[in-house]
């Protein structure tokens, strides 16, 4: 059929399917800050960990600590919080169902409390959590709108997949592993290479900031020994172990 005095242009969709997730990096998620035992979980991790090196090295390690003991508090505590919520809302309905039909018992009053307590924990980290996943800045703390949290989750997800590629060679890849190789393959290429169409820094601009003079030239050029280096690491505390 003719085109005729339509604008219309041909189009090729592709559907692809659910592709096979990678393994996740680690993620702080604020929510674990509502648990009871969470401030003697971090000093307890934190001054156990005796590590030997450099601070910066010694802090590194003791921040990995904490790291496998969050990975086990939220399997222990906060690994289904969506179902634990809902869960926690159906025993407090019906604690306060209970509690309509006897309003004068003491043990039941007493757990209408500690369900309602549980559930508003439970809450809490739910929206703690919708709020950083979703990366909704804007929403305030009591938003109930869980269903929106959701939509903005969804599309960024989406969003932050790649499914096809064109890689070096001009060819349209969109086998997971074969886009994956594609970044690869472009970003190796890049290294030790040289930008033909690069833009020379003016001089001018140079000028206005901060330069080493002369004489600072002259000392970094001046020959140096492994003992001078030696000895000098040595009156550094934190590079004593890399001497």
């Amino acid at each position: 059929m003719n085109e005729g005095i339509f604008d219309h242009s041909p189009a090729v969709l592709t559907v692809h399917n659910k592709g096979v997730t990678s393994r996740k990096p680690f993620k702080y998620y604020k929510m674990r800050e509502n648990h009871p035992s969470y401030s003697d979980l971090v000093k307890k991790t934190w001054q156990e960990g005796q590590f030997e090196g450099t601070k910066m090295y010694c802090v590194i390690s003791k921040m990995k600590a904490l790291k496998r003991a969050f990975k086990e508090l939220n399997t222990q505590s906060f690994g289904d919080i969506q179902a634990q919520e809902a869960q926690a809302k159906n025993i407090l309905e019906e604690c306060q169902n209970k509690l309509h039909q006897h309003p004068l018992d003491v043990e039941l009053q007493l757990s209408e409390l500690a369900a309602r307590n549980d559930y508003v924990s439970k809450h809490k980290s739910l929206l703690s959590f919708l709020h950083q996943k979703a990366k909704l800045t804007w929403a305030k703390d009591g938003d109930e709108n869980s269903a929106l949290f959701h939509t903005n989750i969804r599309e960024r997800r989406r969003h932050n997949q790649v499914l096809s590629i064109t890689n070096v060679d001009g060819q349209r890849v969109e086998e997971p592993n074969d886009v994956k190789e594609a970044f690869i393959s472009y970003h190796v290429s890049l290294l030790g290479t040289c930008m033909h169409n690069r833009l020379n820094v003016k001089k001018s601009i140079l000028k206005e900031g901060n330069a080493l003079t002369r004489d600072q030239v002259e000392l970094l050029m001046e020959n140096f020994t492994r003992e001078y280096v030696k000895r000098w690491c040595w009156k550094s505390q934190g590079l004593k172990p890399l001497v």
